[in-house]
């Protein structure tokens, strides 16, 4: 029979993959007590929850959500980036660190009910953010809607043009 202890983590544990819009499995092997703080501190700035999680706890929290394939990355130290915001950013912020200390490794990403492992991963980290996708979203409409109110101005400006020299011509004829 299961401890309560064990009951409540994984219930803690399958509430946090239900809630996260992105999940990142990492091997946190070789990092330090002071990197790990690091790390969850970076994170926590852009909403990001960085988990250490026992395998067996994890591997039933996500088996009973129906999320299996991701079950088999529960191998060795593993902790979990659960991003509730912007999908990308833990990828960023994980690799950006990593850069600087080799660890922690990504072993999977989870998004949208679809696993993305090695090469997927590195593609994903080369996307931009949510901000700046939106940024150049509204950009790429606001271009053609800027160019429709000018040629509109200028349109009406040309028709004042004519107007105003047709009163003049009439001015002077009359």
């Amino acid at each position: 029979m299961p401890k309560p202890e064990k009951i409540k983590a994984v219930e803690e544990l399958t509430s946090k993959f239900k809630e996260a819009k992105s999940v990142l499995l990492t091997d946190f092997k070789g990092l330090n007590v002071e990197q790990i703080s690091e790390l969850r501190t970076r994170l926590r700035e852009s909403s990001i929850e960085y988990k250490v999680v026992k395998n067996t706890l994890a591997k039933i929290s996500v088996e009973s959500l129906g999320i299996s394939e991701i079950a088999d990355y529960f191998e060795g130290p593993v902790a979990i980036a659960f991003g509730v915001d912007d999908p990308i950013v833990s990828i960023k912020l994980i690799k950006e660190f990593s850069k600087k200390t080799e660890r922690p490794s990504i072993k999977a990403y989870l998004f949208d009910g679809q696993v993305f492992t090695g090469k997927e991963i590195d593609q994903l980290a080369e996307l931009p953010g949510k901000d700046v996708l939106i940024a150049q979203l509204v950009g790429t409409i606001a271009a053609p809607l800027s160019n429709l109110v000018y040629s509109l101005n200028n349109l009406l400006q040309k028709t004042v043009f004519i107007i105003n020299a047709i009163k003049e011509k009439k001015e002077q004829e009359g």
